[in-house]
């Protein structure tokens, strides 16, 4: 979901948002990932969301902070898709599939238009404990 425009989402996860703590049993796939995901679909209460890592520090422990995004159906629906393409065509767990083949996924992947999220849709954050 990188091709999102995702704006000043670091501050709303600053305010007074539902905090939820982060099970990592809880993320259904991550589309980014350094040192544990980043970036992706989560399931919370029966409903999936986006999360995105919008905050990284602690001083003796790294404690990620990530926002909750709401989605539309159409929305994860797609990421799905995305998500199914790329399992097929690039990597599938750790099996990377044919270099030659990255580029059926790549190439649509990236020519996607850009998608406007509100600040609205942020509904909660996550928290590393």
């Amino acid at each position: 979901m990188s091709h999102m425009i995702l704006q000043d989402f670091h501050i709303a996860a600053k305010k007074g948002l539902p905090e939820h703590p982060f099970d990592l049993s809880k993320v259904v796939f991550h589309v980014n990932y350094w040192n544990g995901p980043t970036e992706g679909l989560y399931r919370l209460k029966d409903r999936e969301y986006w999360f995105w890592c919008v905050d990284e520090s602690g001083k003796k422990k790294r404690r990620r902070v990530f926002v909750l995004i709401e989605l539309s159906k159409d929305q994860i629906t797609e990421e799905k898709l995305w998500h199914k393409l790329f399992k097929l065509l690039v990597k599938d767990g750790k099996r990377l599939k044919p270099q030659n083949e990255w580029d059926r996924f790549y190439k649509p992947f990236r020519a996607r238009p850009s998608t406007y999220i509100p600040l609205k849709s942020i509904v909660g954050k996550l928290v590393e404990k």
